[in-house]
């Protein structure tokens, strides 16, 4: 098979292939207006239904009101034909002011002022301290505590100094002086030494 003989075949082959799409595009397009002109003649003749069936009411009340025309005139009276009142809004009257009511009484205004505070929407300004009340009883002892407490300052040395006073050094390093004496300070006398005369 020569190269032009395929070639004559492939283009032979494409328009077979768009031939037989164009056909279906026809084919699905007549089904689509097939169905489109079903559903009008569907709307068409229901909507001539519902019409003949208006005209169907339509012929009965007519009916009907004939009858009762024809009863009316066999009666002896004229049939009248009262036209439905139209339907308005009605009209706002604003009445008479209403009479005051009295003021509350002293037990009214008590009684609303109990409730107030009892619901606690109400506080009044604070009072002036009252007096002491009375010594209340003892209360219970405490338990002991369990934390050491901090070491406390001892007395480390005692010395007696010349001027006679006491010095006390504590074991932090501190030193407390106490007026004395703690010694016996020799009073010096007026004799004369001895051997010499004595004046």
């Amino acid at each position: 098979m020569t190269r032009w003989t395929k070639r004559t075949i492939g283009i032979v082959t494409a328009i077979v292939v768009v031939q037989i799409i164009t056909i279906g595009g026809v084919v699905a397009l007549g089904v689509v207006a097939h169905e489109q002109s079903e559903r009008a003649i569907q709307a068409e003749t229901a909507a001539a239904a519902e019409e003949e069936q208006r005209d169907a009411e339509a012929a009965e009340r007519a009916e009907a009101i004939e009858a009762l025309r024809e009863q009316v005139l066999e009666l002896g009276e004229e049939p009248v034909v009262e036209p439905v009142p139209e339907s308005t809004s009605p009209t706002v009257i604003n009445g008479k002011d209403g009479k005051d009511a009295p003021p509350p009484t002293a037990e009214q205004m008590l009684a609303a002022v109990q409730q107030c505070f009892a619901l606690g929407l109400c506080t009044a300004p604070k009072g002036d301290k009252g007096d002491t009340g009375d010594t209340g009883d003892p209360g219970a002892p405490g338990s002991d505590s369990t934390v050491p407490g901090p070491a406390g300052t001892g007395i480390q040395t005692i010395e007696c100094m010349d001027d006679g006073t006491w010095r006390f050094t504590m074991t932090d390093a501190t030193t407390r002086d106490i007026p004395g004496p703690c010694r016996i300070v020799p009073t010096p006398t007026t004799e004369p030494p001895e051997g010499e005369p004595t004046p």
